[in-house]
């Protein structure tokens, strides 16, 4: 059939052709005489015929004797000859026709109703095939294979009726209740099975892997080591691109091997090699993200799956909702990798590098000045009514050590080049000239440095790259937090270092993550809170939809909305989100709680409502709030 092209088709307008009335053929009755005590010789249907044959009880079926004499009338009757009909008797009542227990006149009266046929299947009073005289018949009445006690019986009506259902043994009621019991033990077992699958929730971890290996020594002689190091520095200071900068070595390797001969043969001749040779190495591990769900894998454990001793794609399996009876045996099953014909290896769909914090900031430990840096803000003078950084801010001062709210400050003088404040910072960009692939970027910066070095490149810790080509959605960017959770959980408890600079026999620091400074949409996904047309994170007002545009106006029931969010319920709230065994079910939770499940609750100190800021770049760098004062309070004379 055709596609339909036309206008009131498209616009979902097409007027429906009159149906053709369906030409139903009369169904034949064959009929066959009946000689029980019911029927006595009249016109049944088949399967009516053989129901009063094998009925017991009251009804009467044909003897052996005289099967002979219904033969011959069934063979009078198939050539024309009508067969001897026996006289009328009378039938019994339906309850003892059947076999039903007195149940009372009206359940009696209703099973009997039940029991009837329809007008088009009941067989004909009279035929005149039959000769002339009348013969009155019955509807036929068929037993119910389930018969429903209703709710008017009495407690023994129905005690009776299921000793009938049993037979009259002695130990029907011994059955009886065991079937109850293993019914009872059914039904427990089964309520808990569901809440065992109703607790059960998505799994974010990452796959266990190592982290990188101890740096290795230098291995370049020094009397050459100073050329790579100025050509390092000239890289930095240029910001010249890697090509370039490889060009540069290799011309240098050139003269120095015209110049001194063998004696520079070890000069290494690409970028890769003169970074390993200064102990630049990258230092990060691959993962590799499904496509759809954004679960993580190992990289090795993909590129080298095989299946019967065959190089072959791996499937994620994740489940998206484990909590589903219906959909916790569904996995993803996208693929995670591709082969090229041309190449004859197995190629990752996605990669996401991730680089440990523990092992940058064993890094950083080492530079000469980084610890004293530290400690600057321990020696600073503060204002009492002016905030001039984050140490004079409530959080700084006020933040415990431990859950327990008699226990020191984290941050205290003595402490303070051991005990880290980071700050966490997400954020896309475009990568590519010519097309939209969008790339992010996840990194901390140190707020027990100085402010003028706190953000220098080799002050940040890069801790991963989001993979493109767009960004990921909503909660499935809990897969590329959580490995940086779980180093955040160790860094709470405590991290020892080999060495330091100041203390070469090692030393222990802690690191907490303090705040989230992003944009809005970014710092949503990352706290779990809904989008910010819908409410504010802070507080509880709620935006409004009109004209189809999103508002926050209405200000004269301030004092209804104007309360601080209670942390405490917002992470009641993200395990209630959690519960969730839907795409619907989770839209329709955040919607009315304004919350979805972050890993960063993991954290037990974190507090999603306090340690998030209001968009420090678009409102303060970008002007938004200087706009909203001048447009709207200033010239509007609020």
């Amino acid at each position: 059939m055709g596609r339909n092209r036309s206008i009131s088709s498209i616009i979902g307008k097409a007027t429906r052709r009159p149906s053709q009335p369906m030409l139903t053929r009369k169904k034949r009755d064959n009929k066959v005489p009946c000689y029980c005590n019911q029927c006595n010789g009249k016109l049944v249907l088949k399967r009516t015929k053989l129901f009063h044959e094998s009925a017991g009880g009251s009804t009467t079926t044909i003897q052996d004797s005289g099967n002979e004499q219904l033969s011959a009338e069934l063979l009078a009757h198939d050539a024309g000859s009508p067969p001897h009909l026996e006289p009328e008797t009378h039938l019994p009542p339906l309850e003892t026709e059947i076999g039903l227990p007195a149940l009372g006149t009206e359940t009696t009266d209703a099973l009997r109703t039940e029991t009837s046929l329809p007008p088009h299947l009941e067989t004909e009073t009279d035929s005149p095939a039959l000769g002339t005289e009348p013969h009155s018949l019955i509807p036929r009445r068929r037993p119910r294979r389930y018969t429903q006690v209703t709710d008017d019986l009495s407690d023994s009506e129905a005690e009776q009726y299921i000793e009938s259902l049993f037979g009259e043994d002695e130990d029907s009621d011994e059955h009886y209740k065991r079937q109850r019991i293993d019914h009872d033990d059914a039904a427990g077992s089964d309520s808990e099975t569901n809440l065992l699958i109703s607790e059960t929730f998505e799994d974010y971890s990452p796959p266990n892997f190592e982290p990188p290996r101890n740096e290795e020594e230098p291995t370049i002689d020094g009397q050459f080591s100073w050329i790579l190091l100025w050509i390092m520095n000239f890289r930095i200071r240029f910001n010249i691109s890697e090509t370039a900068t490889e060009s540069l070595v290799k011309f240098m390797k050139l003269v120095l091997t015209e110049i001194g001969g063998n004696e520079f043969t070890n000069f290494p001749s690409t970028l890769y090699l003169a970074k390993k040779s200064l102990g630049f190495n990258d230092r990060f591990h691959s993962f590799v993200p499904c496509p759809k769900c954004h679960k993580l894998y190992n990289k090795d454990e993909v590129v080298n799956f095989r299946r019967n001793e065959t190089l072959s794609i791996m499937r994620c399996n994740h489940i998206e909702f484990p909590n589903s009876s219906s959909r916790r045996l569904n996995p993803c099953d996208i693929p995670l990798s591709r082969k090229p014909d041309y190449l004859g290896i197995i190629q990752p769909e996605l990669v996401f590098p991730y680089a440990g914090i523990r092992e940058q900031l064993a890094t950083m430990f080492r530079r000469k000045g980084f610890e004293n840096s530290l400690r600057h803000w321990a020696n600073r003078s503060g204002f009492d009514d002016i905030l001039t950084d984050i140490y004079d801010g409530r959080v700084w001062k006020t933040f415990k050590g431990t859950n327990d709210e008699t226990s020191p400050n984290f941050f205290r003088p003595e402490v303070a080049d051991s005990h880290l404040g980071l700050m966490l910072n997400l954020d896309w960009f475009q990568p590519f000239d010519g097309t939209n692939h969008s790339t992010g970027v996840l990194y901390a910066a140190i707020c027990n440095l100085p402010r003028d070095i706190r953000f220098k490149r080799e002050n940040l810790l890069i801790i991963s790259i989001l993979p493109g080509p767009n960004e990921v959605s909503l909660h499935k960017i809990n897969h590329y937090l959580a490995p940086m959770v779980d180093e955040l959980e160790s860094l709470w408890s405590g991290m020892t270092l080999n060495r330091t600079y100041e203390y070469r026999e090692g030393r222990q620091i802690r690191a907490a993550l303090i705040l989230v400074s992003c944009d809005i949409p970014a710092a949503r996904k990352i706290c779990g809170h809904i989008s910010a047309l819908a409410a504010c994170h802070r507080c509880e007002k709620r935006g409004n939809y009109e004209n189809h545009q999103h508002n926050f106006a209405g200000m004269e029931d301030m004092e209804d909305w104007f309360i601080t969010r209670d942390s405490s319920q917002h992470r009641q709230n993200a395990i209630g989100w959690r519960r969730c065994n839907s795409d619907a079910a989770r839209s329709r939770f955040a919607k009315q709680t304004g919350v979805r499940w972050s890993e960063l609750l993991r954290l037990p100190y974190f507090d999603p409502i306090r340690f998030l800021t209001v968009d420090p770049m678009h409102c303060l760098f970008l002007g938004i709030a200087k706009w909203i004062v001048k447009k709207i309070w200033v010239d509007e004379g609020f």
